[in-house]
């Protein structure tokens, strides 16, 4: 740490079952190059993420293939010479519904077009972005009803095709997370608050309230088993230094992270091992 005020470095290792997440970025003089391995079971499905292997710093390839009951996702993205090029194909069925994503088929390297929808107890998700001729417009509904709460998100309707509006209000147990953005003229305010309580924990997030616009102010504590996870990033004057220290336990792994402690405003250090 010290004078690498902007490179980064961390090491993630996370294992659920069968596979584990692997991360490397900006290890010694490679402050810029990506190098990881992501290999996540989960029942019958396998994730994997390789980025910026060896002298391919910009270049991505990766095949996702999660099956979540019924449906399997796969994601393939720049592979070969299409350093740039997407093409995935997302079919996740939960319960009633089922996510269809479409992005950059063929010589539609650019273009958009895909439904999303996901039932969950009372709710549905749907997604529409860039239908055939409308290729940057946005416009979705998103209604999931977890116990208690409701998301709802309305991006783009209409001729508003840059405002943002949604509301959010999803009951965990005791808490309840609220999330307003660009409602009527404020376009890009953001208002929020975050209360969600996981057995022992609290989350709690205010993000420019008032006239505070871009000010960040939020603590969390979430603790899961053994562990317990804290994040103060902007409180009072220090509007842009970040402080935190996470440390979840998850049966035999240790998860940890500092950012920007004291005057290190821009350092970054963590070591993450969730087995």
């Amino acid at each position: 740490m010290g004078k690498k005020s902007v490179s980064e470095e961390w090491e993630r290792s996370l294992c659920q079952r069968n596979g584990k997440e692997v991360c490397l970025r900006g290890m010694g003089k490679k402050s810029v190059s990506e190098e990881w391995e992501r290999s996540l079971s989960q029942r019958n499905g396998k994730e994997v993420c390789v980025r910026g292997m060896g002298k391919k710093s910009v270049s991505e390839e990766w095949e996702r293939s999660l099956s979540q009951r019924n449906g399997k996702e796969v994601c393939l993205r720049g592979m070969g010479k299409k350093s740039v090029s997407e093409e995935w194909e997302r079919s996740l069925c939960q319960r009633n519904g089922k996510e269809v994503c479409l992005r950059g088929m063929g010589k539609k390297s650019v273009s958009e077009e895909w439904e999303r929808s996901l039932c969950q107890m009372n709710g549905k998700e749907v997604c529409l972005r860039g239908i055939v001729k409308k290729s940057v417009s946005e416009e979705w509904e998103r209604s999931l009803c977890q116990r208690n709460g409701k998301e709802v998100c309305l991006r783009g309707m209409g001729k508003k095709s840059v405002s943002d509006e949604w509301e959010r209000s999803l009951s965990q147990r005791n808490g309840k997370e609220v999330c307003v953005r660009g409602m009527g003229k404020k376009s890009v305010s953001e208002e929020w608050e975050r209360s969600l309580s996981q057995r022992n924990g609290k989350e709690v997030c205010v993000r420019g309230m008032g006239k505070k616009s871009v000010s960040e102010e939020w603590e969390r504590s979430l603790s899961q088993r053994n562990g317990k996870e804290v994040c103060l990033r902007g409180m009072g004057k220090k509007s842009v230094s970040e402080e935190w220290e996470r440390s979840l336990s998850q049966r035999n792994g240790k998860e940890v992270c500092l950012r920007g402690m004291g005057k290190k405003s821009v350092s970054e250090e963590w070591e993450r091992s969730l087995s």
